[in-house]
Formats: C-alpha cells, sequence, structure tokens
C-alpha cells in the first residue's frame, strides 16, 4: 500500500521584507521623528536635517521635504485600497506630492487624511490605503498605516507596516539593482 507524499513547496517572496512599526506620537505639542533608513526613531534638534523622513503629532503626519524642509526631497503618493504586496514598484509617471503651506503649519496633503473619523465613536482608523514615500535622501519606502490606538487604548500610537529600498532603486524586489555604478556599504548612525 504504497503512497505518494506530497509536499508543498512555499516559494520565497520575492517582495523586501516588511517591518511593522509603533510610533508613539501621544504627545499634543512634539513632533516625533522617524528614519527610515535608521530603521527608527530618531531625535531632531533641527527639522531642516535630512536625518528622517516622516515625523507624527497624534494623527498628524508631514514629511521632510517642501514647505516643511526646502533642503528635504520627501514627497508622498496615494496608491489607493489596493493590496500591500501588489505595490512592487514606484510609478515613476506619477508625481511626489511634498508638504504644503497651510494658515497654521505645513502638511502633507496625501497624508492629511490617512485615516476615517467616525463622528459618532469619535475614533480613528486608518484607511487602508498604501503611500509610496520618497525619503528625504531620495530612496523609496511604501507605507501602510495600520493602527492609531496603543495598547492600553490611549490614542496617538502609529502602527504601519513599510517596506524599505535602501539602494535609490524604485522597486521594492529583493536583489533589485542600484542605480549607481558603485557600491557603497554603509554602516546605520545611531
Amino acid at each position: 500500500m504504497g503512497g505518494t507524499l506530497k509536499t508543498e513547496v512555499i516559494p520565497e517572496s520575492h517582495l523586501l521584507k516588511s517591518r511593522v512599526v509603533v510610533v508613539d506620537a501621544r504627545d499634543e505639542q512634539t513632533w516625533r521623528y522617524y528614519d527610515f533608513s535608521r530603521g527608527g526613531p530618531v531625535e531632531i534638534h533641527d527639522r531642516s536635517s535630512l536625518e528622517w523622513d516622516l515625523a507624527f503629532r497624534r494623527g498628524k503626519i508631514i514629511s521632510n521635504g517642501g514647505m516643511t524642509n526646502k533642503i528635504g526631497k520627501a514627497g508622498l503618493m496615494d496608491m489607493g485600497e489596493v493590496s500591500y504586496d501588489a505595490v512592487e514598484e514606484v510609478p515613476l509617471d506619477r508625481e511626489f506630492i511634498q508638504d504644503k503651506a497651510t494658515q497654521t503649519e505645513p502638511e502633507n496633503p496625501v497624508l492629511a487624511q490617512w485615516y476615517k473619523y467616525n463622528y459618532i465613536t469619535h475614533k480613528l482608523t486608518a484607511r487602508k490605503n498604501i503611500y509610496i514615500l520618497r525619503t528625504a535622501e531620495g530612496n523609496y519606502a511604501k507605507i501602510q498605516f495600520q493602527n492609531f490606538y496603543c495598547a492600553d487604548k490611549q490614542p496617538g500610537c502609529i502602527q504601519m507596516k513599510y517596506a524599505y529600498q535602501p539602494n535609490g532603486s524604485p522597486n521594492f524586489l529583493k536583489n533589485s539593482g542600484s542605480f549607481s555604478t558603485t557600491s557603497v556599504l554603509e554602516t546605520p548612525k545611531m
């Protein structure tokens, strides 16, 4: 009574590894800066630095470009409500939107409504949209915001899933080539 053993081979993903992080932005007065090249929050004393990409304060998110920082290259595009894994490359025929001036302070119009607000419960729910970020230094990340609440149910802990492409390539595939002809190995600054 011989039988055949069936084994299912699960292919390794061809996409860059994604991370899920939580940025504690509960303080309504203080911006929390995040640098994708270092993969974490950073202390910034001069907002005109290129050492950060996005900054968070409660439900508000700004990028390191445009009216927030004239020398930063950061900008965003909204890919809409598409599958996270379906976004494999940056559509270079579309424009990145940088932070714009408002009556009070700069904001990025792409991220002005990254959430839905329920007027009955007064709760925020992250939209399922995928955003592409051109970082302050010109690299790319794809982002999906997932939550706005901390473990203790307090508002202001922004959870995001992202994949970061550090080599300047406009795609989110493993082993994607760089645009440069030389490779430089950098040690992350801590």
